[in-house]
């Protein structure tokens, strides 16, 4: 079969590509977004239902010597697939808006998993990194996100797979052919819907993703067999059975020149991607210096069509729902004037403040004329002022990038409270300088729990 079949396409390039072939500011963003997943990772031991993974991991991964973020070494199989929900438990990893999918989580882990395994160099944990980011994303774009999601597909499940064995194959060192046969393992793997969403199992998808790219790359490593033309097949293949036929040119169109993910956004607060925007909004709101928290008449949240439906008339009865309410959020951070793990906690859940402010001062509307990403926040001041704040590139936003300095600030505060093996400062700058690390094995290993 000729590369110029897709599937074929993406096999060869991730068989093939070198760092030193990545342009410089690509390897850049990178290794940004390696850090900050890790610090996401790290920042998911603080959520709720971590005690019920753990108690998973427990259970099925007994023996094994794999790295789990900020938790205890376990098997390479449950290791990836809790480092999966670790990265996107806190619902502050990154969204590749395009496609409303979140790519890292399922890419580092089984990135992690081999990588540690082989005792690979950093360069080689990088491009691996790198190729599982732009396949993912690109096969995304591949199945027209509108189509895919009106079918109520969830993209981490369906895509994450394809990025994860991309990852996982090319530390494997799989080449062209044995490549395809891993994409094609991980199309059979390809699932998740939004009837899940506002529940755990949502956040499972991008764990399941990444264990299915593991699966996947390894399967074929060892000689299994599968469908070489997974994304085109007529009967079965990915485009026609989870979008109307797709466009299959968004694959190679421009394929290791223009880089898909460098439209990855990294999130600067605790809350889902479209909600971004909002708390960006009411930041604005909160610099302006009449802003009076106790003299607020009314607020009136503006949503895109898309993010009206997914967040507009959430409840939030717990931190889980809370992080995608975005009448919760706007009330929670006009009155803390903050947006941090604590401002989802069960204490502030319950408080009767933010749920009187919410219920009693805080409009939600649906505007259809709204870009996707873009909130506006009109608040009204018993004297008759009104605050008007309009954003659709919150910091962490493409166009508004997270300087690594930022994403620095994140990790370190991610590691408070965990006795990490590593030190977090030496851990960090390691992370900033794995192209120039020979094997990977001590940097990831001090990222778990102290013995």
């Amino acid at each position: 079969m000729q590369n110029d079949d897709p599937t074929q396409a993406l096999a060869a390039f991730v068989a093939g590509l070198r760092w030193s072939e990545i342009p410089s500011t690509v390897q850049v963003r990178v290794v940004d977004i390696l850090i900050d997943a890790v610090a996401c990772g790290l920042l998911g031991q603080s959520v709720g239902e971590i005690p019920q993974l753990a108690r998973m991991q427990a259970e099925l991964g007994r023996a094994g010597d794999s790295t789990v973020l900020g938790g205890h070494p376990s098997s390479a199989m449950a290791a990836c697939l809790v480092n999966g929900y670790l990265v996107t438990a806190a619902t502050i990893c990154d969204a590749h808006l395009p496609t409303q999918c979140h790519v890292a989580p399922e890419v580092l882990p089984p990135s992690m998993a081999v990588a540690e395994a082989r005792g690979s160099s950093g360069e080689d944990l990088l491009v691996a990194f790198a190729v599982g980011l732009e396949v993912t994303t690109r096969v995304g774009l591949a199945l027209k996100p509108p189509v895919m999601r009106a079918r109520g597909w969830h993209a981490p499940g369906v895509t994450g797979p394809f990025g994860g064995a991309a990852a996982a194959g090319r530390l494997l060192g799989l080449n062209p052919a044995r490549q395809a046969v891993a994409l094609g393992l991980a199309g059979s793997e390809a699932s998740g819907t939004f009837a899940q969403w506002g529940t755990m199992a949502v956040k499972f998808h991008q764990g399941s993703g990444a264990v299915s790219g593991l699966m996947a790359a390894t399967l074929a490593e060892h000689g299994f067999s599968g469908c070489t033309d997974i994304l085109t097949n007529p009967v079965g293949g990915l485009l026609n059975t989870y979008s109307d036929g797709g466009d299959a040119g968004q694959i190679t169109a421009g394929l290791g020149e223009t880089w898909q993910l460098m439209q990855i956004s990294l999130r600067s607060w605790p809350v889902a991607a479209l909600m971004q925007s909002l708390v960006g909004a009411v930041v604005g709101v909160l610099s302006d210096d009449t802003f009076d928290r106790d003299a607020v008449e009314r607020v009136v949240v503006s949503l895109s069509s898309k993010a009206f439906a997914m967040h507009g008339d959430m409840p939030w009865p717990d931190s889980f729902t809370a992080r995608l309410s975005s009448r919760y959020i706007a009330s929670v951070v006009l009155l803390d004037q903050a947006c941090g793990l604590q401002q989802f906690s069960t204490e502030r859940l319950a408080a009767q403040d933010v749920n009187a402010f919410a219920k009693e001062l805080v409009d939600v509307v649906e505007n259809p004329a709204a870009q996707e990403g873009e909130t506006s926040v009109t608040v009204t001041l018993k004297d008759g002022t009104t605050l008007h704040v309009v954003t659709d590139a919150p910091p962490g936003h493409p166009d508004s990038p997270l300087t690594r300095a930022d994403i620095e600030r994140k990790f370190l505060a991610a590691s408070q409270g965990l006795s990490l093996a590593g030190d977090p400062s030496d851990l960090l700058a390691a992370l900033g300088n794995l192209e120039s690390t020979p094997d990977v094995t001590a940097v990831l290993g001090g990222l778990r729990l102290r013995r």
